[in-house]
């Protein structure tokens, strides 16, 4: 599931745990962000969004981007690149895949909300299996789509959470070619999926017209 925001209602923003003891950058790294959507809010996002190389500095909290950046690189991870949205402004995205464990990664970046990391694996019947340390109202994933929100854990224990809840059959590789399309992908299915449970829940099933789901598949 990938989380996005036009009309915040409550931000909140953990930072680094202490660097006194010897830990791995993994072990020691907090970034948490709580975001809250309406059904208006959710009705205002564009139905497709495209990520961009930026000109110049993307983020407002590079201290806590570079941490988590690290962070995931010492599990594994290599970064694909650093973004920002074009129809979303002021969001940055650090995608990063890791190939050997099949698993791709993201970190966000609000000028308000913070920063929060979000791991996904993909299966091969379109499927997704999500953890995230984001927390908040109005953020469910699509149907038949896992998502397990763990604010406030380190990067380590979201990782450890991700590879154990997760099925090993039918996983997808985690490819650098693929991940900006399958970011970009996965923002369109999960939008026209939301749009759809708002409208259904505003006026019931028949005044619902699924043709922008279909398009998003």
């Amino acid at each position: 599931m990938l989380i996005f925001f036009f009309g915040l209602t409550a931000v909140v923003l953990v930072g680094l745990l202490s660097r006194d003891h010897d830990l791995s950058a993994s072990q020691e790294t907090v970034v948490t962000a709580e975001v809250n959507f309406s059904d208006a809010a959710i009705e205002m996002l564009p139905e497709r969004i495209h990520l961009l190389r930026p000109d110049g500095e993307v983020f407002h909290h590079p201290v806590l981007v570079r941490s988590a950046s690290e962070g995931l690189l010492s599990e594994g991870f290599a970064i694909v690149g650093a973004y920002v949205i074009d129809e979303l402004p002021g969001i940055g995205v650090v995608l990063l895949v890791n190939s050997g464990n099949d698993m791709s990664a993201a970190i966000y970046e609000h000028e308000l909300a913070g920063v929060w990391v979000e791991t996904v694996s993909r299966y091969e019947d379109g499927t997704r299996c999500t953890h995230t340390t984001l927390k908040g109202t109005g953020t469910e994933t699509r149907e038949g789509n896992t998502l397990v929100s763990l604010p406030g854990v380190p990067l380590a224990e979201l990782l450890a959470r991700a590879r154990v809840d997760r099925s090993p059959d039918a996983l997808m590789p985690a490819r650098v070619s693929d991940a900006k399309p399958q970011f970009e992908g996965d923002y369109a299915l999960w939008v026209a999926e939301r749009k759809h449970h708002a409208v259904v829940a505003a006026f019931g099933d028949d005044a619902f017209d699924d043709e922008p789901l279909r398009k998003a598949a």
